[in-house]
């Protein structure tokens, strides 16, 4: 919290009405704090070395939140700190609640206002502070003509708006009693949920108190519509380079500070309480000077990749992140990075990954998704990797491919590129490392396929019915055009968004189970189907569970779906082709396979039933190339031919 924020809120203060505890209420406890300093070294113990892949944008986590992205991160400012060539989804401000006598219900009059619907072409983040100090406690309801009035105000703004009431309630002694906060939220969710503009967002900070819990101050998931944060990562506990290693430990700072640790805190309490929500970073950034004009750009610098490399990657439920930007005199640090030379350029430069989004609405076309061994490649190798070691702050991640050294990176997102003019097509083992200044300390190995592109599909010149609204298929063949169009006014398949539809995007193994189950109209089932990686959690579980049911989808020899996967030509046809068995009662047919490369014996027979049904889209080459990935806009030529063959 910064000493702007301290001292308005200690203004404030003077005007609470102030009153007796009463016994019965319980308070924050100093017993606590050795349990919750245990707690947090035993997080940041906890190292990771992870690699990820560009994925489909539906393998990305989506919980159906009111202004929730489908994939990506919406990014903003306060409206007045926006950084240079970089745009913004979102602009944040500042307003209080003061409970004062003159805010009582005797000495305001209820005026009702009229909501204006939102044309949800345009999102606000309202930051409505509220903080009782010192013990103090109110009944929220003396207060309801001025804030049901003010919800009132913000519904008539005829835009979206995500409303964080009461923020950083953890802190300091914002508030001692936290049935009172809890209380004061629940009165203003129930009343800001009967507006369908107004998102409410509960926003501890990240770390808070010691004598504190996230639990205890959580209202329940009935009134929080996003989860929220403050996280600035510091150079030190309170500014000061010799605080004890205790205090540097506990809140995350000094050779401790990590901002993916800092959005792990909140991760982990959503996980140990199932809470599936959005995250918002209400405000945040990387301090880089103190106020004595001590220079901590370089350790900034690190820091500031680390921020916007490494929590989009681990913890992908963080849709939304607010950059304070600005410098408040009398801070602990200065925050306002567009003023910096040397960190203005990388935050722009991170902003270039279309993970986050400058416009509201609008959603990511890719996700990050976990290498899993065995992971196909068209065209290009394209990976980044999350690396974290306790206690270190800057890692070197190094590759390697058959053995033979390739690169290093120094720098979050570790990125390695390889096409066919590095590496030689065909499969390859992949090694990563991680180097921490004196020895190798983890490595991951994979084996990985690089194969040819797969843009050489011979599509039927068919008359353009115009039935395909995504803005996306403009150009696209007119055979890819109608059967997009087709399958989605039968709800076969739909778009990332409202606007794209990303036929050139590869589709996983979990997309193609999900668009025949909708084809079949198969019901989901909650029977387990026995493969070791799908669990109930995944939005895919009932999905797949029907499909192994019914003999459509298999897994691989390990016991393994590998859901995120991208399918090749061979996993889809033999799918189609037992679809085609099951439905219309067919046999294998004498049909001789012409294709000029090997068709593998094992898909042969399903490759001469969905040629048999013109249900296989052909290549100009006149390959078979099985082994390629398939596209999002040739899956649906396929699924319109099956479609059809089968009714």
């Amino acid at each position: 919290m910064n000493m702007f924020k301290r001292l308005v809120t200690s203004i404030l203060t003077a005007a609470i009405l102030v009153t007796a505890m009463p016994q019965t209420s319980s308070a924050k406890s100093l017993s606590w704090v050795g349990r919750e300093m245990e707690i947090r070294r035993k997080m940041q113990q906890e190292n990771e070395f992870k690699q990820y892949v560009k994925g489909s944008p539906d393998n990305y986590p989506y919980y159906g939140a009111k202004f929730e992205p489908r994939a990506g991160i919406y990014i903003g400012t306060p409206y007045d700190r926006q950084y240079p060539e970089i745009g913004n989804a979102l602009n944040t401000s500042y307003d209080w609640f003061i409970p004062s006598e003159e805010t009582k219900n005797e000495n305001i009059l209820r005026v009702p206002k009229e909501e204006i619907p939102s044309d949800h072409t345009s999102l606000i983040g309202l930051n409505w502070n509220f903080a009782l100090k010192n013990s103090q406690i109110i009944d929220i309801r003396e207060y309801s003509n001025y804030l049901y009035n003010k919800i009132d105000e913000i519904s008539s703004w005829g835009c979206d708006v995500l409303l964080i009431f009461g923020k950083e309630m953890n802190i300091d002694d914002n508030f001692n009693y936290p049935e009172l906060f809890v209380d004061a939220f629940r009165f203003v969710a129930d009343y800001a949920h009967t507006k369908e503009n107004i998102a409410m967002v509960w926003a501890p900070n990240d770390t808070g108190g010691l004598d504190t819990t996230f639990e205890e101050y959580y209202p329940g998931d009935e009134y929080v519509d996003w989860i929220g944060c403050s996280l600035y990562t510091m150079p030190y506990f309170q500014g000061n380079p010799n605080n004890d290693d205790g205090a540097q430990m506990a809140f995350i700072m000094g050779e401790y500070a990590n901002p993916s640790m800092r959005a792990k805190m909140l991760h982990d309490f959503m996980e140990k309480n199932n809470i599936k929500k959005p995250v918002m970073i209400t405000e945040g950034g990387v301090g880089f000077e103190s106020p004595d004009g001590t220079d901590y750009t370089e350790w900034a610098k690190h820091q500031l990749r680390m921020y916007y490399a490494d929590i989009c990657r681990a913890y992908p439920e963080y849709k939304c992140i607010i950059s304070f930007n600005q410098y408040v005199l009398g801070d602990l640090y200065r925050y306002d990075m567009c003023e910096n030379p040397e960190l203005l350029p990388i935050m722009q430069e991170m902003m270039k990954d279309e993970i986050y989004l400058t416009e509201y609405p609008s959603s990511a076309p890719h996700s990050y998704t976990e290498l899993t061994n065995g992971a196909v490649f068209t065209d290009m190798v394209e990976i980044t990797s999350y690396a974290y070691r306790y206690k270190k702050q800057n890692l070197v991640v190094r590759y390697l491919l058959d053995g033979q050294w390739l690169c290093e990176r120094s720098e979050p997102p570790y990125e390695l590129r390889l096409g066919n003019e590095h590496i030689p097509y065909g499969t390859h083992t992949l090694t990563c490392e991680i180097y921490d200044g004196q020895a190798i300390v983890d490595r991951n190995t994979y084996t990985i396929t690089l194969l040819p592109g797969n843009d050489r599909s011979a599509y039927n010149d068919v008359a353009d019915n115009g039935s395909c609204s995504f803005s996306d298929m403009a150009g696209k063949p007119n055979e890819m055009r109608n059967a997009v169009g087709f399958l989605y006014k039968n709800g076969i398949v739909n778009g990332v968004d409202g606007e794209h539809f990303m036929p050139d995007s590869r589709v996983s193994r979990s997309e193609v189970a999900t668009m025949l189950m909708r084809l079949l109209k198969i019901k989901e089932s909650d029977v387990p189907c026995g493969l070791t990686d799908v669990k109930e959690d995944d939005w895919y579980y009932g999905i797949i569970n029907a499909a192994v049911s019914q003999g459509l989808i298999t897994g691989y020899d390990d016991g393994t779906f590998r859901g995120t996967n991208a399918v090749t030509r061979n996993e889809f046809i033999t799918i189609v082709a037992r679809i085609l068995q099951k439905e219309k009662g067919l046999t294998v047919p004498n049909l001789a396979l012409t294709y000029s490369d090997v068709v593998a014996d094992w898909v042969a027979d399903y490759v001469r039933i969905a040629k048999s049904e013109n249900v296989i889209l052909d290549r100009t080459d006149g390959a078979f190339a099985g082994d390629t990935l398939i596209s999002r806009g040739d899956t649906a030529i396929t699924m319109e031919r099956l479609y059809k063959a089968i009714n």
